[in-house]
């Protein structure tokens, strides 16, 4: 009897996990690149020419709010784009094997070192491998999301179409040497985009239902095809911009908020719901 409970309990486990996947994930351990300060293309699974992207071992963005869980992110290590370079520097890497279908979550640590009055952007770019650089014409079949130079403003913002035809973004702010958390989630059927940024000092949801307003929205993506994250810097010299703890996920809890969960589809529930029904019948029956 121990062992059949204990085999429910095992199943009732897998019914509630089935559908999560964590896609991608990385925090830029030092084990997995040459040196610190080098070319971030020399580590492992990133492509981008020299100086297109740095690894850095003196620097780890850290986010110590309760209701965040950057898992692996204990070590030092980062992501950083050079400020002596211009336009669309950055590098990428191939997240999934296959387009990313239907809702999908995505979260990183994002920190921006000035404010500046020339116009820069800081980007992650969710695209194919065809439009990774925002110099590059087909870069209008992407989607990107990050923080923008606007005058003497950092602000967030959400781009979609060609980069020259990109507009700046009117609301919001950020400030200079803050870890912000970006939280985005993405929805391939329905073309939208959602981004929440919070400090340190903001309180996070413990729930997806009571995110609340996105900092930044859009309800026309270019999601259909995305197998590619790009990160880096698009626009004049700027600032040196950090990227840290990348999570891609079917489930908003894999993208690092400890106990942000979706409500199980109907089907998940019917079945759970047999099994809690069978596990009552063997205790009965003891």
């Amino acid at each position: 009897m121990k062992t059949r409970i204990i085999t429910l309990l095992a199943a009732l486990t897998a019914l509630t996990t089935a559908s999560a996947t964590l896609i991608f994930e990385e925090y830029f351990h030092p084990d997995d690149f040459e040196a610190n300060d080098s070319n971030l293309a020399n580590g492992t699974n990133w492509g981008g020419g020299t100086n297109q992207l740095r690894f850095v071992d003196t620097v780890n963005l850290s986010f110590s709010n309760a209701n965040y869980n950057p898992q692996g992110n204990a070590d030092t290590g980062a992501a950083r784009t050079n400020a002596s370079e211009a336009n669309g520097r950055g590098s990428y890497t191939t997240v999934s094997g296959t387009a990313l279908s239907g809702e999908f979550w995505f979260s990183a640590l994002h920190q921006r070192n000035v404010n500046d009055t020339v116009d820069s952007y800081s980007i992650f770019n969710l695209g194919t491998v065809n439009s990774i650089e925002p110099t590059n014409t087909s870069f209008n079949t992407s989607t990107s999301f990050g923080l923008h130079n606007e005058g003497s403003t950092l602000r967030p913002f959400i781009a979609t179409g060609n980069a020259s035809t990109w507009s700046a973004p009117t609301t919001g702010s950020a400030t200079a040497d803050i870890t912000y958390l970006f939280l985005a989630r993405g929805n391939t059927t329905t073309n939208s985009l959602d981004v929440w940024i919070f400090e340190e000092s903001d309180t996070i949801p413990l729930t997806a239902g009571d995110l609340g307003a996105p900092t930044v929205s859009t309800s026309s993506a270019l999601l259909s095809d995305v197998t590619t994250l790009w990160i880096g810097k698009r626009g004049n010299t700027g600032g040196t911009t950090y990227f840290d703890a990348l999570r891609l996920s079917t489930l908003s809890g894999d993208a690092g908020l400890e106990a942000v969960t979706v409500i199980p589809e109907p089907g998940t529930l019917m079945l759970l719901g047999i099994a809690l029904g069978a596990l009552a019948l063997f205790h009965r029956r003891k």
